[in-house]
């Protein structure tokens, strides 16, 4: 069989040279695959789960969230799930982070730096508690359309805010304040040795904290536990290999750190909802028919087809 990488949607097939589009889908079901540009997702009805790497995360009405570059994605089992889509390239908004690190940061080519050593754009699902931010998208979207002198720089004015508020949120919800020296090194440490057996034990010693200062310290800052990140190190890892080769299952597991095959195929369903055989089997077949219907979408003019 021969593996397929994930689809990768080019810049040039869904922006033009105003480097911005709006469109609104109803993604119920995608496979997963990554684009050349920034997508900022709106929902506005229904539901899903959203898959970033090896987070999953459930999107309701009113959750909006950023999608970097290279970032594999996709949804499952949406429930009505309609979504606004503002595709953009760095270059859109470049002039106007210049003056603004906390922005720019939150743009680069790896969203996972900011405000903290990891922090994945699926840990930061986002809700719009008070309509601003639907306000904003749907502002977008009629300048998108009606396509007024000076369309372009209100859009852009219209989604600078977005990001600054998003910066906001994230600083408020305490993402800011990752920070702690002991978390930035416990990071570094398990995302250069992933493949390694871990050890609290070596861990805390070679930071010079204790294991139970470390263990809770990363749970309260990091939303989670040191295996369970460590864990979804090693499926991220893993789903990479499993579309880039042709390496058997039980090679990936070896490669990643897992010596019992059984043990890693539990793992890897846990974070992925299926079995590492089934994710191959699945992202190497057909990955470009669910993303026809979004590209046609963003070919028809607001208004038609409705």
């Amino acid at each position: 069989m021969t593996v397929q990488h994930p689809l990768k949607l080019q810049e040039a097939a869904f922006l033009d040279e105003s480097k911005v589009c709006l469109m609104r889908a109803d993604s119920q079901e995608t496979d997963l695959h990554e684009h050349e540009f920034l997508e900022l997702t709106y929902v506005t009805r229904g539901s899903a789960q959203h898959q970033l790497g090896a987070a999953v995360m459930e999107l309701h009405a009113g959750d909006y969230f950023l999608v970097d570059l290279g970032s594999l994605h996709s949804y499952r089992n949406g429930q009505g799930l309609e979504v606004i889509n503002c595709l953009f390239s760095p270059a859109y908004v470049d002039r106007a982070l210049v003056h603004c690190p906390s922005l720019a940061t939150l743009l680069s080519t790896d969203m996972r730096q900011f405000g903290a050593p990891v922090v994945s754009p699926a840990d930061r699902v986002f809700h719009d508690g008070n309509g601003d931010i639907l306000r904003l998208m749907e502002a977008m979207e009629r300048e998108y359309a009606q396509r007024a002198v000076g369309y372009l720089e209100m859009i852009r004015c219209h989604l600078i805010q977005v990001l600054v508020r998003t910066i906001r949120s994230a600083a408020v919800g305490g993402l800011a304040a990752r920070r702690h020296p002991a978390i930035a090194a416990a990071v570094d440490a398990l995302r250069a040795s992933y493949a390694q057996p871990f050890s609290l034990a070596r861990l805390s010693q070679q930071l010079g904290y204790t294991p139970q200062y470390l263990s809770r310290l990363f749970h309260q800052e990091m939303g989670q536990s040191l295996s369970t990140y460590l864990q979804r190190l090693r499926v991220e890892a893993s789903c990479q290999r499993l579309l880039a080769s042709r390496d058997t299952v039980s090679a990936i597991a070896q490669a990643v750190g897992y010596t019992d095959l059984k043990h890693f195929t539990a793992v890897f369903r846990r974070h992925m909802g299926m079995t590492p055989r089934a994710f191959r089997s699945r992202m190497t077949a057909g990955t470009a028919k669910a993303w026809e219907g979004q590209k046609k979408a963003a070919d028809v003019p607001q208004g038609q087809g409705e």
